[in-house]
């Protein structure tokens, strides 16, 4: 798909390529995102509840969101769920689980070429912090995150992440 894509060259003042620093000629994609001038009309519910205990925080939200873009006639639907647990274990140790879905419909208007299409994200989340000090924490995070798309496989993907951070703040 980034084949198929324009790419802006850097130019210096003189019209000589501009390298990185393997001195191959530096670009950018200038077909990504498609900007247009345009209004959209956008409609949005959103639906949200949390809630805590003494050790324990709890959050729901769904929310629907709806796009059309005036001058294309591309109608965009968006809809979601997102959902969290924190529970304190301790004084200074705490770990948070979190789950995000959402489905995004694209129609597109009869002035582009692109195909309807649509799409599922979600995420899965869990972290374990510890307060270190009063100004440091440390945490460790699995996420796991995927999309898979309606229509070819082009945009599905699967990201799995661990990440192991402090955190000071001065």
């Amino acid at each position: 798909m980034l084949a198929n894509q324009q790419v802006f060259n850097f130019t210096d003042a003189l019209g000589n390529p501009v390298g990185n620093p393997n001195n191959q000629p530096s670009g950018t994609f200038i077909g990504l995102p498609v900007l247009i001038d345009e209004a959209i009309l956008r409609k949005r519910g959103v639906f949200s509840f949390s809630g805590h205990t003494a050790k324990n925080t709890f959050s729901a939200r769904a929310y629907a969101e709806r796009r059309q873009y005036q001058v294309t006639d591309r109608k965009d639907k968006v809809y979601g769920i997102r959902g969290s647990w924190i529970w304190r274990w301790g004084r200074r140790t705490s770990s948070l689980i979190s789950l995000n879905w959402q489905y995004s419909k694209f129609n597109f208007g009869p002035q582009e070429t692109q195909t309807d299409s649509s799409q599922v994200f979600w995420t899965t989340n869990f972290r374990l912090t510890r307060q270190l000090s009063h100004d440091t924490v440390a945490y460790l995070e699995y996420r796991h995150q995927a999309q898979v798309a309606k229509q070819g496989t082009s945009l599905d993907y699967d990201e799995n992440r661990v990440v192991a951070a402090i955190n000071m703040q001065f």
